[in-house]
């Protein structure tokens, strides 16, 4: 619960009063009018599916402010704030309430393992810690500033999960969130329709570098290559993290598989975890540094690592009647592509994929498309099922490297599941970009082969 005076978002924001009383104090923000409290800020932004001011009068009915970017010709006596742009504007009411409470800040972002690295830490600290953590993937200028309005005001720690497609656009999150310490997990080809070129997601990322103060901490994947960069631009506490190179966190693994998850040691100590892949690995060692700066004990992240599950859509491994499903639909760009495929490589059986567009790539979409179903090609993929507009350079990428590889490219959303339905394989891993919706040919398929015999 928050609580925040209409006069004090007023002089935040710059906004008007054109309704009420600026004396009201609100206790919660939401930009869903389904979901308000009676004491609640609805905030009305234009979207581009909805816009939220067709449903200003239904929030009024719940709650008692609203904020708007329209001047409304309305006869509630409720209180109606009218500001130039309403997402500015709720950042500016973020800021607000940040600045009126004291939790400790750590922001995390990369582009790939931001958000497991977030709900790891957020596992681990709430064992000791007062935490709240961003939901989901709540890291843009909408999703940040609903994490900080949901922080309560006794928070010990607040975990900030940070992405943007345009440069200033970390700094900007950071003005919001002021974080103390930072975790930076890679960098990698994504979001390259806004940002063009890699070296312009590390200028982003690096953003976040450059915000933390020389008091302030920043725990750093050595492994990659960009690490020698951000240690140029940064002059505070540095803390590494690797799985190759010499670091203050280095995890060695010792097995990892689809099957039974992943045991490595890290600083000494065992860990097991139900986890599959090298990748996962690296991202609970970056998690296990920012909790041993909190002074976390040992014991306490082992266990709490080991209790861990990841959130659905990022690789779940499902078994049934003998066989291996891996979901991994949450989200897709070539580097998470990358890790899956180094996850089946290790693997034994057949191995099958349904693959979807992998977004927001720009014009090298092509060119590591082809990259990709290379890379899944090497990792004895035999069968592909795709669908999306860069389908021919996924399987080009393939047949460069076993040109005896199966695949169908479907249009229709219908025959796409059919054809992954009737898939043998002894592994199908499923992957694509969010909007691709390729976790309900997911759940198609284990529907259909939970319901068969084999």
């Amino acid at each position: 619960m928050i609580s925040l005076s209409i006069k004090e978002i007023i002089t935040a924001t710059g906004g008007e009063l054109i309704s009420g009383r600026d004396s009201v104090k609100i206790t919660g923000v939401s930009i869903d009018s389904r979901r308000l409290g009676k004491s609640n800020l609805f905030v009305a932004l234009k979207g581009s599916r909805h816009d939220g001011h067709h449903f200003v009068v239904k929030a009024l009915s719940q709650c008692s402010s609203a904020m708007v970017e329209k001047n409304m010709r309305t006869k509630s006596a409720k209180n109606i704030i009218l500001v130039k742009n309403s997402l500015d504007a709720l950042g500016k009411t973020a800021a607000l309430w940040r600045s009126k409470i004291n939790p400790r800040v750590i922001a995390v972002s990369g582009s790939n393992g931001k958000t497991s690295v977030k709900d790891m830490l957020a596992h681990i600290l709430k064992q000791r810690f007062r935490t709240n953590a961003a939901e989901k993937s709540f890291n843009n200028f909408l999703g940040l500033p609903l994490t900080v309005l949901n922080t309560p005001r006794m928070t010990d720690i607040m975990i900030a999960e940070m992405e943007t497609n345009v440069i200033g656009g970390i700094r900007r999150l950071c003005e919001i969130a002021r974080p103390d310490c930072g975790i930076i997990t890679n960098i990698s080809d994504s979001h390259l329709s806004d940002l063009k070129t890699r070296e312009n997601v590390f200028r982003e990322k690096a953003e976040l570098a450059e915000y933390l103060s020389p008091d302030g901490t920043l725990i750093l994947n050595n492994d990659d290559p960009f690490a020698a960069k951000f240690k140029k631009i940064f002059r505070g506490n540095l803390i590494t993290y690797s799985l190759k190179k010499n670091s203050d966190y280095r995890a060695r693994v010792i097995k990892t598989d689809l099957g039974g998850g992943s045991e490595f040691i890290l600083c000494g100590k065992r860990f097991k975890t139900s986890l599959p892949g090298e990748f996962n690995a690296l991202n609970i060692a970056a998690a296990a540094a920012a909790a041993r700066l909190l002074a976390v004990p040992w014991k306490t992240i082992i266990k709490r690592v080991e209790t861990f599950n990841a959130a659905q859509g990022r690789m779940n491994v499902k078994k049934i009647k003998g066989r291996i499903l891996v979901n991994d639909t949450f989200n897709a760009n070539p580097g998470s592509a990358g890790a899956l495929a180094e996850v089946l490589k290790n693997e034994k059986g057949s191995k099958a994929i349904v693959f979807a567009d992998m977004l927001e790539l720009g014009k090298d979409a092509r060119r590591l498309h082809t990259d990709t179903g290379a890379a899944f090609a090497k990792a004895g993929v035999e069968s592909v099922h795709y669908t999306g507009q860069f389908g021919g350079a996924f399987i080009k990428g393939l047949k460069k490297i076993n040109p005896a590889v199966k695949y169908a490219i479907h249009s229709d959303r219908k025959k796409l599941m059919a054809s992954a339905a009737s898939e043998k394989a002894d592994i199908i891993a499923f992957k694509a970009s969010r909007a691709m919706k390729i976790d309900e040919i997911f759940d198609h398929v284990v529907k259909h082969i939970s319901s068969r015999n084999r």
